[in-house]
């Protein structure tokens, strides 16, 4: 579970846990001091790695600039290079069937390339740059979800893409 919150049962943590079925703390899982900002976006991987998305800067007390790949057991995954991340709130991913991870959000930028507002990420963190938005989108991107015929559909504040009349909803190839 990710959010806003800062302690769960009277135990203090930040932003993010894991429950057992009893709802109890799992105590096999550990945040240590957790997130220093919000998730708004978290992705469990086949392999049981965790996608977690948000305004965050910092996991645990290292810089992780509002995206990161935990362990099950709540490590971070080194694995997953972000570099300098996203310049901005990260507000939604989601896994395609091939692995790649799609992000929207308020970024303009990540690992300092200019992106507005969608992205899509390789397995290792690098930027899939096949992924050709063009101009993007004008406005905030704030959810995503991928169709059966793996085409993108995207909501937020924008009302064009790629210099295109869209407003506030969009449908993009893969």
């Amino acid at each position: 579970v990710g959010g806003h919150f800062y302690e769960y049962n009277g135990e203090v943590r930040n932003h993010f846990i894991r429950i057992l079925e009893s709802g109890l703390l799992d105590p096999t899982f550990n945040v240590g001091t957790g997130f220093n900002d919000q998730i708004y976006s978290i992705a469990v991987q086949p392999d049981g790695k965790i996608l977690v998305a948000g305004s965050f800067t910092t996991y645990k007390g290292q810089t992780r600039n509002r995206i990161i790949r935990l362990g099950p057991t709540g490590s971070i995954d080194n694995s997953f290079n972000i570099g300098t991340g996203f310049n901005a709130q990260v507000t939604s991913l989601i896994l395609q069937n091939d692995g790649k991870i799609l992000v929207s959000g308020i970024f303009t930028t990540y690992q300092t390339q200019n992106l507005n507002y969608i992205a899509r990420l390789h397995t290792n963190g690098d930027l899939d740059t096949t992924f050709n938005i063009g101009e993007g989108f004008n406005g905030t991107v704030r959810d995503i979800a991928i169709l059966p015929d793996n085409k993108i559909v995207a909501i937020g504040g924008f009302t064009s893409f790629n210099g295109n009349y869209a407003n506030r909803i969009a449908r993009l190839h893969p």
